[in-house]
């Protein structure tokens, strides 16, 4: 797992943007302890699954992963935000091949990494999904900053958070692949 983020010195606070907060209190976590009950609560809706829109997703989502890594050297913090793109996008098209969808409205970033938490254990290490939900936290903070606390990304968070993003992309790359055939 990447280095945490570091706010600046600049008003910002010295700790890490993420230690052990999940984001999430545990009633919230419990209330939405299933897909099911997600989909009751009206923040995943069921669909029919688009296997093209899945892979317009999924090549979308490799490349998001390349403008990362060649925003990387210029900014940092947008390389960060597009390796949190790529990941959402990639557990965007495992949502809808699992015929489900985020209801429109807030809290859409919150209810996929949930979803990410419930059904992709099986083809993510739970690091990397961890990983996912500390990121949703830092890109909140550096799309929507606060006046007196910024919030830097290194270089090594960066690229840390483009191998995770590479990690989900080959995942559900690798799930969504037609099986061959038998006769």
């Amino acid at each position: 797992m990447p280095e945490p983020v570091d706010r600046s010195s600049e008003g910002g606070s010295d700790g890490p943007v993420w230690t052990t907060g999940s984001g999430s209190s545990a009633r919230e976590m419990q209330r939405d302890s299933t897909i099911e009950s997600m989909v009751a609560g009206r923040k995943l809706r069921a669909i029919d699954p688009i296997p093209k829109y899945q892979q317009d997703l999924i090549n979308q989502c490799g490349e998001t992963i390349a403008g990362a890594q060649a925003a990387n050297a210029v900014s940092p913090k947008v390389a960060f935000n597009a390796a949190y793109d790529a990941i959402r996008l990639a557990v965007d098209a495992h949502m809808n091949a699992h015929g489900y969808r985020v209801e429109s409205g807030e809290g859409g970033h919150v209810h996929r990494v949930r979803y990410a938490e419930l059904t992709m254990t099986d083809i993510l290490a739970k690091d990397d999904i961890a990983f996912y939900r500390a990121s949703r936290q830092v890109r909140h903070r550096t799309e929507y900053p606060e006046p007196n606390n910024q919030t830097n990304v290194t270089r090594d968070a960066a690229q840390g958070a483009i191998e995770v993003a590479k990690r989900f992309h080959v995942a559900v790359t690798v799930k969504l692949k037609p099986k061959p055939k038998t006769m």
